[in-house]
């Protein structure tokens, strides 16, 4: 019992050091303009000093630095937790290390950055509540932006690993799984003739790319194996891509087509069967099979569709591989404190604007709405309650915005919901729904004459979204 009593005052004693140490000169880091650094320092003093869980949120317009700002607030918070004496090395070098390999999977250049996050992500890094050291993290991604991987703006390139595998990879590997040049491959033709995936994929910063891609799944222990099988479905994706569906009024593709071949062999997949799922529908209705074959366009939407949920499988994969590895060790979860990073895409606004926009730049709003609520309303009530005199601070309130999204039966996303369970639901049909319910709501806009278009006045400005692809 003296043994127990005399290590609880040893911790006891290392967190009030700790407390001390990081919460010193607070009223003079008040008075400094905000710094990563800094605010580090302050959600760790605060945890340990507090004992409460605390989170940071990471936002701004696309290509503001919220990536390399997460970047530096976790090395931070890492040599930080390091200098608690007690924790593991190598575990806080894997939470840093983790990056390049979730860059290469959900990271890819647009016309504002040459390193835009296409997804959200959640670390929340775990410690010791007794001594403060970091005893593991997992990771949470958010809305994949997957239509990148079978369509990318002019401009813009596809996902950072299909490019690093053709830089890093030894040329026999790449024969064996069928790939040719980037820029013979749809998926990295980027709209055009592919010269621009030919040129990146021979330079010395696609080769580094993939060299920091690879150290980061040797940090996570990811078998040579386990690796090749991940080449072999990008890969597979790839020659997916590449298949064609005829010029008649059915979609057709041979099963002994080179193409269906190799993409099958790259997939795991029988050739007729992959040939089967991409050219017909097959339902059962009271016992009948009932086989509707598909035209060549519907066939092309189903072959983007499969190659998009293969990606995402796979993404939600290395997600997983590398929660396997932070958390291995990781004690009973109710002895831990925890600091929450929140790194989310900012408000975009692109030339087009497609469905994926539209979810980003939503969560955005419910962000700016917390933020709203958190900062503004909530104190305004706090100080009436105490009885306190405030100045009248005005700001922008964003709720028919999101009542515009999400208000049910009417919002916009139930009403995208109601239409791709019609029969006949288009994005036109979608289009022409949108138009008519909120033709005199202040915060939608019609593109007026034959447009496919329709604007969303956000908290940031207009934005108008293209509705072909909702559906």
């Amino acid at each position: 019992a003296v043994e127990t009593d005399s290590k609880q005052l040893e911790s006891l004693q290392h967190l009030c050091k700790l407390a001390y140490k990081h919460q010193g000169d607070a009223e003079e880091r008040r008075k400094e303009v905000p710094h990563i650094y800094a605010v580090a320092r302050r959600v760790y003093g605060d945890m340990v000093s507090v004992g409460r869980d605390q989170v940071c949120v990471i936002s701004g317009e696309s290509g503001a630095g919220k990536t390399e700002s997460s970047k530096f607030l976790i090395r931070q918070i890492m040599e930080i937790s390091r200098s608690a004496a007690y924790g593991s090395p190598g575990l806080e070098s894997k939470i840093v290390q983790v990056n390049p390999l979730l860059e290469a999977f959900g990271n890819a250049r647009t016309t504002m950055n040459n390193n835009s996050s296409r997804f959200g992500k959640y670390l929340s890094l775990l410690f010791d509540k007794q001594r403060g050291y970091v005893v593991g993290a997992t990771v949470n991604q958010y809305l994949l932006e997957k239509s990148r991987v079978s369509r990318q703006g002019a401009g813009e390139r596809n996902f950072h690993v299909f490019y690093y595998m053709f830089a890093g990879l030894p040329d026999d590997l790449i024969d064996k799984v069928h790939l040719k040049k980037p820029s013979q491959h749809r998926y990295l033709a980027n709209g055009s003739d592919g010269t621009d995936s030919d040129e990146y994929c021979k330079s010395e910063e696609c080769l580094e790319g993939f060299r920091c891609m690879r150290d980061c799944m040797d940090a996570v222990e990811m078998s040579i194996d386990h690796a090749m099988e991940v080449f072999q479905l990008l890969a597979g994706i790839l020659l997916i891509g590449d298949l064609d569906f005829g010029e008649n009024e059915t979609a057709f593709v041979s099963p002994s087509n080179i193409k269906v071949v190799d993409a099958a062999k790259a997939l795991g997949l029988d050739a007729p069967a992959l040939c089967r799922a991409l050219t017909v529908s097959t339902n059962v209705t009271r016992g009948e099979v009932i086989t509707i074959s598909y035209t060549p366009e519907k066939a092309a939407d189903c072959r983007d569709a499969t190659a998009k949920a293969i990606y995402g499988r796979l993404f939600n994969f290395i997600v997983s591989y590398i929660n396997g590895v932070l958390s291995s060790e990781m004690p009973d979860t109710a002895r831990c404190s925890r600091i929450g990073i929140l790194d989310i895409f900012g408000f975009e606004n692109f030339e087009h604007n497609s469905f994926e926009q539209f979810c980003i730049n939503l969560a955005n709003e419910e962000l700016q709405h917390l933020f709203n609520e958190s900062v503004f309303q909530m104190e305004k009530e706090e100080l009436k309650k105490e009885g306190v005199k405030s100045a009248n601070i005005e700001y922008q309130d964003n709720s028919a915005i999101l009542q515009l999204f999400l208000s049910k039966p009417v919002g916009m996303l139930s009403l995208l919901d109601e239409q791709s369970m019609f029969p006949k639901g288009s994005d036109q049909t979608f289009l022409s729904k949108l138009n008519e319910t909120f033709s005199k709501n202040q915060v939608y806009g019609i593109v007026k004459g034959r447009s496919e278009s329709f604007v969303v006045k956000h908290y940031a400005g207009k934005v108008t979204y293209k509705a072909t692809g909702f559906l």
